[in-house]
């Protein structure tokens, strides 16, 4: 979010869960501040300063900015390939980067079902 120094983003994970990760800028760069994570809205807790809220978490939990004391909420924030790729360059320009055969996502919520085959060979979570 433009101007923004502290970003809390918060979408929603389905499930009665949000996805949730803090963000403080450092220059040109974002750090992460609280890994991503996925929990209940209740659970959702937001490091020491002001910070502003980003995604349809908020509006799928509206208690949750006013709980936490945001400055700001954008509850429609959403990502989108251009606010990455404008993310990202900073990364690039430094080569702090993989090749695209090394490039994973990162899951953060546990496997909550099971494919056909392994219901079908009683495998259980």
């Amino acid at each position: 979010l433009h101007g923004s120094e502290r970003v809390l983003a918060a979408l929603d994970a389905r499930m009665r869960e949000v996805y949730v990760a803090a963000y403080r800028r450092d220059g040109a760069h974002w750090q992460c501040v609280q890994a991503p994570a996925v929990c209940k809205p209740d659970d959702v807790t937001v490091p020491p300063g002001a910070w502003t809220g980003a995604g349809d978490g908020f509006a799928q939990y509206p208690m949750l900015a006013s709980r936490l004391a945001l400055a700001n909420v954008h509850v429609d924030a959403r990502p989108s390939a251009r606010a990455i790729a404008l993310l990202a360059m900073p990364r690039v320009e430094i080569g702090a980067t993989v090749p695209a055969r090394d490039a994973r996502p990162a899951y953060v919520r546990h496997r909550v079902a099971l494919t056909s085959a392994e219901r079908d060979a009683g495998v259980r979570l």
